[in-house]
């Protein structure tokens, strides 16, 4: 007896044309056929498909982190993490001082507000145990 539920099926993906296996419940349901993330996703930004300011959890490239700083959306940049986000205050820095900041440097909200990235309210250490020596001595 032949099990049509475990006969897989080959298919083309409509943007690469790859060839690779569905099952035919996949196939019937689907509209589009992709063989990855990938390939939807470029096919949709073909189509002028914005996947971010579509999702309904976009905040127009800014986020708050859980411990309180506010991040950016930036894309390519040394301390961007793997969505592409750099804290805010790193960012005021740079463009106030004219460079990208060390690795060891660090910059100290003077008033203790995360989300006060006034360049005022920064100040720019040359190491943590710079920063942890005047934190002591306040």
């Amino acid at each position: 007896m032949l099990l049509l539920f475990m006969i897989n099926l080959n298919t083309k993906c409509e943007t690469c044309g790859k060839e690779f296996h569905r099952k035919p419940s996949q196939i019937n349901r689907a509209k589009h056929i992709y063989c990855s993330k990938e390939c939807i996703n470029y096919s949709l930004v073909a189509e002028g498909i914005n996947l971010r300011e579509n999702n309904g959890n976009w905040r127009g490239g800014e986020i708050v982190t859980n411990r309180g700083y506010k991040k950016i959306l930036v894309g390519s940049h040394p301390r961007a993490d793997r969505d592409g986000y750099v804290l805010e205050h790193i960012l005021v820095m740079e463009k106030s001082i004219g460079r990208l900041l060390t690795k060891k440097e660090v910059v100290h909200h003077i008033d203790h507000n995360k989300l006060n990235n006034n360049i005022k309210n920064l100040m720019l250490f040359g190491s943590h145990p710079e920063h942890i020596k005047y934190e002591r001595n306040r």
